[in-house]
């Protein structure tokens, strides 16, 4: 099955065009270069790779740090009986939203749901693996940008009849999900948590 379907942005790479000769000349090109300007043709050595330009960190939509969060309500709720999957939502502001998910027989609960707390590691550092995971959903316009776990704790408290549990500095980076819910780092932009908390009443599983 699918996991949390998400919003993901698309983004286009453009080919520089290419015009005259070429560094590869071929022949006629290069009689039509002697015939008009009588000189040696140099050749300056194998192409570099092009480097890519260092990040600008100022052009990330998100702080460096969301800081503490404190006790959130979750929205959105998510109570599947097979496989048992627990999921809910935390509006931080107009923009930004954390998903909170606990899948059992994956991850950190691949023996079951289990009280305690556990490091973001392993497992858990891909989308598609992970026990406990946390997402970050960024929108602006019509573009949604997803960020996912890289590191830190999670605890949980309970998991009937509530939930409860708390993520306590969280690593995030900007990440794409693509069907088969594999998650791969984009590579720019990253942001923390420094702590977020909650305490829900489940919906009757469905």
């Amino acid at each position: 099955m699918h996991r949390h379907d998400l919003d993901q942005p698309t983004r286009n790479l453009r080919r520089a065009p290419t015009s005259g000769c070429g560094r590869s000349l071929s022949l006629s090109c290069c009689a039509a270069l002697l015939a008009t300007a009588c000189g040696e043709i140099e050749w300056d050595g194998p192409v570099d790779a092009p480097v890519a330009p260092p990040i600008d960190a100022t052009l990330c939509p998100l702080p460096a740090t969301l800081g503490d969060l404190g006790t959130v309500a979750l929205t959105n709720l998510l109570h599947q009986a097979s496989p048992r999957v627990l999921g809910g939502t935390a509006r931080i502001d107009a923009a930004t939203e954390i998903r909170i998910e606990a899948w059992e027989g994956a991850g950190v609960f691949s023996s079951g749901y289990v009280s305690g707390s556990n490091p973001i590691a392993g497992a858990e550092l891909q989308y598609r693996t992970c026990g406990s995971c946390l997402l970050l959903r960024y929108t602006s316009g019509a573009e949604t940008d997803v960020y996912f776990q890289t590191g830190g704790t999670t605890s949980f408290t309970s998991f009937a009849p509530n939930w409860a549990g708390e993520l306590i500095d969280v690593a995030l980076e900007h990440v794409t999900i693509d069907a088969s819910n594999v998650s791969t780092p984009v590579g720019d932009c990253t942001t923390r948590v420094q702590r977020i908390a909650f305490d829900v009443v489940l919906p009757p599983a469905s």
